[in-house]
């Protein structure tokens, strides 16, 4: 009997021995496990930050467009309302310059020559064909 509880003795100490490596073993996958998950945290970590630098500099990039687009529109928005009140000005310039001519003695001088250039080539034609019938 005292073979066997030899034999036990050794088997128990031998399991022990090995549920301690194991165990060992577990602790040190376990430690490596957190080490290599503590290392690709870290890198999506510093991942994330590049991404949400480059998401920072495209917003930058695109608030500055879009304020350099605002000036532009600007620019021709201004540009677009002092040519129309040039046309304004224009406009309203040509009711006064018809008020000038059409009282003026020139003016009047020309419609009177016109209208008897008029009424004289009018008796000239008719007197001609008074003349052409036999």
């Amino acid at each position: 009997m005292q073979a066997s509880e030899a034999v036990v003795a050794e088997a128990a100490r031998i399991a022990n021995e090995a549920a301690d490596k194991a165990e060992a073993a577990i602790k040190a996958a376990i430690a490596a496990a957190e080490a290599q998950a503590a290392t690709q945290a870290e890198e999506a970590k510093m991942a994330a930050e590049k991404a949400g630098v480059r998401a920072e500099t495209a917003a930058q990039k695109t608030k500055e467009a879009a304020e350099q687009a605002m000036k532009s529109s600007e620019a021709v928005v201004g540009e677009a309302a002092r040519k129309a009140e040039e046309a304004i000005t224009k406009v309203g310039l040509l009711p006064k310059l018809v008020k000038q001519v059409i009282p003026s003695r020139e003016f009047l001088f020309m419609i009177i020559i016109t209208v008897l250039g008029a009424i004289g080539a009018s008796v000239g034609i008719s007197l001609g064909l008074s003349l052409l019938a036999p």
